[in-house]
């Protein structure tokens, strides 16, 4: 969840200086959206390499070609995260993705991703923004399952969970998607990694 965050403000100052729009500058606009998201899609977390296709995805799809659409409403996630989203009108209310609660209130459990207290005022527009981007559909929970299990045996070829992690994953950054689950899972802080 953490690359739904916005506010990058050199992000913001490049996309107004050079006027970037979504009609008429895809690619560079990608490319400044990938970089604040450190090469991660903003939905699954799966970590895009060179021969990706990345795409912009707009969260709230009723804001598309209209003045509301912009920067806080565009994020870079995987094709089939983009095919496979469903309307937001079946989701409403709504939690918007960048807002704090999402930072604080949103963990990671048992292959979910889960809002930590159902009793939470918040509970419904946090639960409906995790079903909208669809982190926790049965395709996405397999690949993260089995990206994590593949991780686990590769470890297990190092002495330490630290020289794994100085070794290999440093040496192979796409084997960092799933960041928060491999996390927990694994066991290990991987913040400086990204």
């Amino acid at each position: 969840m953490r690359f739904l965050l916005k506010g990058d403000q050199h992000i913001i100052t490049q996309i107004k200086d050079n006027g970037l729009s979504y009609e008429h500058q895809k690619s560079s606009l990608r490319k400044l959206l990938l970089l604040e998201q450190k090469n991660f899609c903003a939905y699954t977390e799966w970590y895009f390499e060179e021969t990706a296709s990345p795409e912009i995805e707009h969260f709230d799809n009723r804001k598309k070609g209209t003045l509301q659409d912009g920067y806080h409403n565009w994020y870079v996630v995987k094709r089939w995260s983009n095919a496979h989203k469903p309307d937001i009108s079946n989701y409403l209310p709504i939690m918007e993705p960048s807002n704090e609660a999402v930072f604080t209130k949103i963990e990671y459990s048992g292959n979910q991703f889960i809002v930590k207290d159902k009793t939470d005022s918040d509970y419904l527009k946090l639960d409906n923004l995790l079903k909208l981007i669809g982190c926790n559909k049965i395709e996405v929970a397999i690949d993260r399952q089995n990206h994590i299990d593949k991780l686990k045996t590769i470890m297990e070829l190092y002495e330490t969970k630290e020289d794994f992690k100085n070794n290999y994953l440093r040496n192979n950054k796409h084997d960092l998607s799933f960041i928060t689950a491999l996390q927990h899972e694994l066991d290990l802080d991987l913040t400086d990694l990204i």
